[in-house]
């Protein structure tokens, strides 16, 4: 099983951090609006490469990320198939947002939970932890079924 992290960056005001990815053909879902993340490496836990990217692409420091969602891909059709994302929830400081130095990525934005970009500018490896994090920890909805 491949394993590969996303970080789920949000505010004080509510906003979720997205990253604009790079235009580069020998990456997944170019040019589109994504998560910090990628790769957990041989005997590494999640939590440990979640800081570690998140460094390493924005050269601040995280601690204690908060696993909220863990998606297993499976798509015969692309080299996809097989792989599992974990989602973390973390929680950046004023100081922490002053302090990012992009290294990866066209860009950043935070954008407010009813303004995300619409699903088809999403990286869809990325768009299930995003729409989970708007509805149900930066702007819950109740929804009930009816019987």
């Amino acid at each position: 099983m491949y394993e590969c992290v996303a970080a789920l960056l949000v505010n004080d005001s509510k906003g979720l951090c997205l990253q604009l990815r790079d235009q580069k053909k020998n990456i997944f879902f170019p040019g589109l609006w994504g998560l910090f993340g990628g790769s957990v490496e041989t005997n590494e836990l999640p939590e440990k490469a979640l800081i570690r990217e998140i460094y390493e692409e924005l050269e601040i420091i995280v601690e204690k990320p908060k696993k909220i969602l863990t998606v297993t891909i499976a798509s015969p059709i692309n080299s996809l198939d097989g792989k599992k994302r974990h989602f973390f929830l973390v929680k950046l400081s004023d100081q922490q947002i002053a302090d990012i130095v992009l290294h990866e990525g066209q860009g950043y934005k935070f954008f407010d939970p009813d303004k995300i970009p619409s699903p088809h500018e999403l990286a869809p490896v990325d768009a299930c932890g995003i729409i989970y994090c708007c509805h149900t920890i930066l702007k819950p909805r109740v929804i009930i079924p009816e019987f």
